[in-house]
């Protein structure tokens, strides 16, 4: 028996959700960086300081202290914008029931 050249679908769809949740996790982390930072710098305004004249390292530290601290609450908070964003196709794909 010849080896087939179709390729398996069920493996392929198998490769498509890992890739598709490997970009929505990545994305989620980022964007919960991302806001980690913006209150971290706005923390640290409150106390007089001014990022803008900091390093940045130095402000991604408190970011990543801040999101030490506040990850559930990120993470839940920046979900809701990742499904949102996956349902208009930001990822390559809509779900099915947009």
């Amino acid at each position: 028996m010849a080896p087939s050249t179709r390729r398996d679908l069920p493996t392929e769809l198998k490769l498509a959700e890992a890739k598709l949740r490997a970009k929505v996790g990545t994305a989620t982390l980022t964007l919960a960086r991302l806001k980690a930072i913006k209150a971290a710098k706005h923390a640290l305004r409150a106390q007089g300081h001014k990022p803008d004249r900091m390093h940045r390292y130095e402000i991604a530290e408190v970011g990543e202290a801040y999101l030490a601290v506040h990850r559930a609450e990120a993470i839940a908070k920046t979900n809701v914008i990742i499904e949102r964003w996956r349902e208009e196709g930001f990822f390559g794909t809509q779900n099915a029931e947009a």
